[in-house]
């Protein structure tokens, strides 16, 4: 694809258009073998949550896919009703740790992790995950309710999006 920028006030215009055509065009090949080489990193997305993979909508696999390449569960721990703050970070921070190895064995450090479930464990999650620079995520729904025989609610949870926490 060529083109050509002429200005027809200067004549000679055209050889100085021509060369920064060149510039641009050599740059804007540098970015297109930069993006296709960025696609051969193998990025992901650990999933821990209390909904696994194989339950996820079509259209929550796909975005996964397309946003971080391969994506896996890794199952979150019980998280006793009892626990005391304190019992909730230690928790945290010995999972940190499960998910840090885990990224190791990735070939990207540009992972990130879909955290979602019991609230004071993914907000510890989340926070100590955030000190390491490694980014969380949480799916965003609609909620579809409709009435149906015998006036039962009938709710479906529909995948809209991933949202990062910070």
């Amino acid at each position: 694809m060529f083109l050509i920028f002429y200005n027809f006030s200067e004549k000679n215009n055209i050889f100085v258009n021509i060369k920064q055509f060149n510039s641009i065009s050599k740059i804007l090949m540098n970015c297109y073998y930069l993006s296709a080489n960025l696609l051969t990193f193998k990025l992901m997305l650990i999933n821990i949550s209390n909904n696994p993979i194989e339950q996820w909508s079509q259209k929550q696999i796909n975005s996964a896919k397309l946003q971080y390449g391969e994506i896996f569960d890794l199952q979150p721990p019980e998280i006793n009703p009892e626990w005391d703050t304190s019992e909730i970070t230690l928790t945290a921070i010995e999972f940190t740790e499960k998910i840090i190895e885990e990224i190791k064995k990735s070939k990207d450090s540009k992972n990130a992790v879909h955290l979602m479930g019991e609230l004071t464990f993914c907000f510890s999650m989340s926070v100590l995950l955030h000190e390491k620079n490694i980014k969380c995520v949480a799916s965003t729904t609609n909620k579809i309710t409709r009435i149906g025989e015998n006036c039962i609610e009938i709710s479906e949870i529909e995948f809209v999006k991933f949202r990062e926490y910070f």
